[in-house]
């Protein structure tokens, strides 16, 4: 099979989460959305890393399947936070990718590939030993693609460029107030990656995406997030206070630091 036929059986599946007059609610619409920006950033850090035809593909597939579970998700609980919904989508999704056999036709090292980008694109950090070298390479291709997929989503939905109705799908559900986690600031300020358990309202959200810099594993991935200024968008939309300006600076100081490598 070639990539639009495994683009096919993934519609046909999103397809089950339609209403009646064929219509996506706003957070599956904009699920199925994110799900092939994602696969652009993969399939642009994969060609600028020089990755080859067939590691092409597979990074295409990663990404394509990465977020399958998101659906279920949001038709069960309205939320995409695994935490308030007890749904690790990362795992969910792994496992209707199994059960429905949508890999059949992969190899057994392509299927590991797959599996495990996207068993492990949503957790803190991939936890060491638990695939091989190769495999290892498309799971941190896929989260790298997943973060700047977000990163502009978040920021063309600050912008008013696209709508979502329910904004506690894009700020995790909670909304309790505008003030930062002293918490957040402290792990971004260390560049260590903060969990959505911690984040309460849409500014504790925004600061934990900065903390993403840290946790770029590819050169071309941190190029991409500078070239488009992801940061200074997140930036526009946060309070006036010098503490966020010097943020953006130290997340712009490590993106470069990492394009050099």
């Amino acid at each position: 099979m070639n990539f639009p036929d495994f683009v096919s059986r993934f519609a046909e599946y999103v397809d089950t989460y339609r209403s009646a007059n064929g219509s996506l609610s706003d957070a599956i619409q904009c699920k199925y959305e994110h799900t092939f920006d994602v696969v652009r950033f993969a399939r642009d850090i994969a060609s600028r890393e020089n990755f080859s035809g067939e590691e092409l593909f597979l990074a295409s597939l990663c990404a394509l399947f990465h977020d399958i579970a998101r659906f279920e998700q949001v038709k069960r609980f309205n939320t995409f936070n695994d935490t308030l919904s007890d749904f690790d989508h990362g795992y969910e999704a792994t496992r209707i990718l199994l059960e429905r056999n949508f890999l059949k036709e992969l190899s057994p090292a392509q299927r590991i590939c797959v599996l495990a980008s996207v068993e492990f694109h949503n957790k803190i950090a991939i936890p060491e030993g638990v695939c091989g070298a190769f495999a290892l390479k498309f799971a941190r291709l896929t989260r790298d693609a997943d973060k700047l997929a977000i990163l502009e989503l978040v920021g063309r939905y600050l912008k008013g460029e696209i709508r979502i109705e329910d904004d506690s799908l894009i700020a995790l559900s909670r909304n309790e107030g505008t003030e930062v986690s002293r918490e957040i600031i402290e792990f971004v300020l260390a560049g260590r990656a903060c969990s959505y358990g911690m984040v309460r309202n849409m500014n504790d959200f925004l600061i934990c995406l900065f903390a993403w810099a840290f946790d770029l594993n590819y050169s071309a991935s941190a190029s991409i997030a500078l070239s488009n200024d992801s940061y200074g968008i997140l930036r526009e939309f946060l309070p006036e206070d010098p503490l966020f300006t010097r943020i953006l600076e130290l997340t712009k100081e490590r993106l470069k630091c990492r394009c050099l490598k």
